[in-house]
């Protein structure tokens, strides 16, 4: 019945605006059902849709007719359905604590902290032990977690990322001031050798009702919470400094042998390279990414010693345009180490070494200035050769749109 409902709406035009829809509509589906719809208003002033579903009587008089009411969407003055509020997501309230839902189905844990941001809400920290209470009972109501790596495990918004062994919140509040510290095993960073991750990400076990650490690339169940009141609360001390804003990894275009034909206004076309902008606008890297994402390409990423020559070129180009630059000597370029300390990787999550270039600039990488804080995103220099420049230094940059598409 959900499927005529849905298909009587489209038919009449219901779903997706806000004005007043066509009055009625009619429809046959493969000579077995006809459906027609009609639009109204009811005592209230708000509209509703009448959808009258005939079986076996599309030829005839014949069949029985079933009619349905369905109140017409509400929308707000941008014409969008209004967004559903948080117990319509599935959060359960707790009086004087906050608004907390599990989600069962698995995600990495930065894919988590997003998943929890896109409700409005975060991941779970918890502050009390009466607030752990009520993430132990949410999670004993299931005896499985379905399509995730532990049964026994969710995320919490916690992790040791930027200092082994200090906990902090995604605020970046140390544990101290997090309020609940308690372990179950103690954190031991299990499988860390050489450049293999640790176990930096936080999670709630569902037998102890503790904390452990949990490698975060693994997929979890995750906790998410909206506070009863404002959080941090007010007059607390300011620990945003050290909060993970987090990286958004940008998703990578499927290439074919389809040429370009039209890239996007100011782009230049090398010839068998790719098609270049060159920003002489500082910005600092997060920015300059989302400029080039928004023009419908990336922020350039290297892959031979050719397209390195053409990165030269435009910077020797333009080098004399730059304003308000923080170094003439580099422009930023779609590489970073932000989430993993000398782990560097494009900004599609791909490992450096395996896009094909990475060769250094003289004396780089060297994350010069480790406390305040560290050079974690990418930058080509002046003459060639890549090196690591902090992320809010203001550079020009270079954006990339694909030769084939």
């Amino acid at each position: 019945m959900l499927f005529l409902v849905l298909a009587a709406l489209l038919c009449a035009g219901a779903l997706g605006t806000g004005t007043e829809p066509p009055l009625d509509c009619s429809c046959q589906m493969s000579g077995q059902m006809k459906f027609s719809a009609a639009h109204s208003k009811d005592k209230d002033g708000k509209w509703n849709t009448q959808i009258a579903v005939t079986r076996g009587g599309c030829n005839s008089t014949e069949g029985h007719t079933d009619v349905l009411t369905v109140p017409f969407p509400e929308v707000d003055k941008t014409n969008r359905i209004q967004a559903l509020s948080l117990v319509e997501l599935g959060y359960q309230n707790n009086s004087g604590i906050g608004q907390y839902k599990l989600y069962t189905y698995g995600e990495t844990w930065d894919g988590a902290r997003r998943r929890c941001a896109a409700d409005g809400a975060h991941l779970a920290i918890p502050n009390s032990a009466a607030e752990a209470a009520i993430l132990k009972q949410l999670i004993q109501r299931h005896s499985t977690l379905p399509h995730t790596k532990s049964n026994d495990l969710a995320w919490l918004g916690l992790h040791d990322m930027f200092n082994e062994g200090i906990f902090m919140s995604i605020y970046g509040e140390p544990m101290t001031a997090v309020g609940w510290d308690e372990w179950d095993p103690l954190p031991d960073n299990a499988g860390w050798s050489g450049s293999n991750p640790g176990e930096d990400c936080v999670a709630f076990h569902k037998t102890k009702g503790k904390m452990t650490d949990f490698r975060c690339d693994s997929v979890l169940a995750f906790f998410c919470e909206s506070e009863a009141g404002e959080y941090p609360p007010p007059g607390s001390p300011d620990y945003s400094a050290g909060a993970y804003i987090g990286i958004e990894q940008e998703r990578k275009p499927l290439t074919g042998k389809v040429f370009r034909r039209r890239p996007s206004p100011g782009y230049e076309l090398f010839a068998g390279v790719g098609y270049y902008k060159f920003h002489s606008k500082s910005a600092t890297w997060d920015e300059a990414r989302k400029v080039c994402r928004d023009e419908g390409g990336h922020l350039a990423i290297i892959n031979s010693p050719q397209e390195e020559q053409v990165l030269i070129e435009l910077f020797k180009r333009h080098k004399r345009l730059f304003r308000h630059v923080t170094n003439v000597n580099f422009i930023f370029i779609g590489f970073h180490d932000q989430i993993s300390e000398a782990n560097y990787m494009t900004l599609y999550g791909e490992p450096l070494t395996s896009a094909g270039f990475y060769t250094w600039y003289a004396n780089e990488p060297n994350d010069d200035g480790i406390q305040i804080p560290g050079e974690d995103c990418g930058v080509l220099g002046f003459t060639g050769g890549l090196g690591d420049a902090p992320c809010l230094w203001m550079l020009a940059y270079v954006c990339e749109q694909e030769l084939y598409l």
